[in-house]
């Protein structure tokens, strides 16, 4: 590239993930770049202090939700303000923004056209709505000029299901969406003593820690029954499920839960995950489709050992008996097991726990995340 400075459009479809995962790396690229944010929302929508002062900001229209009409005439739109605005580099997030977003890039004949592929909803699919959804990501990659994943296994399926060219796709440095903030995920004392005291659990007891959606994709529907029997042998233990209830899923882990209730704290969704993580000992995502698991690499910044799910995504996030523990997807008795295994050992849940927090910091601190990404924005520009 030559001395002007190139012109990127960032494009999402929420400003959700502006906020939970694009601010760090804005921030870098406007150092090197003009930038623009674009998601379907307003700049107050999305908040002060989320996006640099430097960084344009314009409103799309690009939702979740499949409008047949509606998404048409966005991408008619999409077309004419790329073009209208000559971007160097248009780089995309999420499915729906993505696909629409690198379709419009093509038409637009934009030079740079970057996604990145955070996980894929049809990996537990099948039938008809696999193929559909998979295809839906195969047109999205024959647009794309520089595809990313945000881990390595995720770049291996990709691969193998054809989606991605076998030598196409890069990862920014070990993955991960953005990073970890390691001021924001510690080990906090403070917040450990309050928020059990809050929640009535000893200081001594083994608490366990699930932060994320509740529904079946997260295996919450496992690591409940899986807690209820681990409990026949934690005589004190403590389960906290943080995050949003979807379809219902509250009332049927109360059930599930049985006369150890009063053990599962429902705590709802909440603008500090990190003070829960700095309360629990073990940080479980017994899921059964993950990008990458940023969750994951947040609790052990707090110091938390992992039990996890062996799947693409995870297997990146966590190493087996050195920074957390596997089991097979929706193998409860091995969720149980695992459980078992670490509420009984307070030695081994610090050994881990402190390998899990050193390896967060040498590898997915938020700084050196956009660092990578960065270099793959001077090497796209620099070809």
């Amino acid at each position: 590239m030559d001395s002007k400075r190139a012109r990127v459009c960032v494009l999402v479809a929420s400003d959700l993930t502006l906020r939970a995962f694009m601010r760090g790396h804005l921030a870098g690229l406007q150092q090197h770049y003009d930038v623009t944010a674009s998601a379907n929302s307003t700049r107050a929508e999305v908040g002060d202090g989320v996006l640099p002062s430097a960084t344009v900001f314009q409103r799309n229209h690009v939702e979740r939700e499949i409008r047949l009409l509606g998404d048409a005439k966005e991408l008619l739109r999409l077309v004419r303000w790329f073009r209208r605005e000559r971007f160097d580099v248009v780089h995309t997030i999420t499915p729906k923004a993505g696909l629409l977003g690198m379709v419009a890039a093509r038409l637009a004949r934009v030079p740079i056209r970057m996604h990145t592929f955070t996980g894929q909803v049809w990996a537990t699919e099948t039938g008809a709505k696999r193929r559909l959804l998979r295809g839906m990501d195969q047109l999205l990659a024959r647009c794309c000029t520089h595809p990313m994943t945000d881990s390595h296994s995720q770049l291996e399926f990709l691969r193998t299901e054809r989606v991605l060219r076998l030598d196409a796709g890069v990862v920014p440095g070990e993955g991960s969406i953005a990073g970890v903030d390691i001021e924001r995920f510690r080990v906090d004392a403070d917040a450990h003593q309050e928020l059990r005291t809050r929640l009535g659990i000893g200081l001594d007891a083994v608490a366990f820690v699930f932060v994320g959606r509740l529904n079946r994709d997260k295996g919450v529907s496992d690591l409940v029954p899986a807690f209820v029997a681990a409990t026949s042998e934690l005589n004190d233990a403590h389960l906290l499920l943080v995050g949003p209830d979807e379809a219902g899923y509250t009332q049927r882990l109360i059930e599930a839960a049985g006369d150890q209730r009063h053990r599962v704290h429902f705590i709802g969704p909440v603008s500090d995950p990190e003070r829960y993580l700095a309360a629990a000992d073990v940080f479980c995502l017994p899921s059964y489709r993950e990008g990458f698991g940023v969750s994951v690499i947040e609790a052990a910044a707090c110091g938390l050992p992992a039990v996890v799910s062996r799947i693409y995504g995870l297997t990146d996030a966590v190493i087996s008996e050195q920074t957390g523990l596997f089991h097979e997807p929706g193998d409860v008795a091995g969720i149980t097991d695992c459980l078992r295994r670490l509420g009984a050992s307070s030695d081994l849940r610090r050994q881990l726990g402190d390998a899990a927090q050193q390896r967060v910091t040498q590898d997915f601190a938020a700084d050196r995340v956009t660092a990578a990404l960065v270099d793959i924005y001077d090497q796209a520009l620099n070809e």
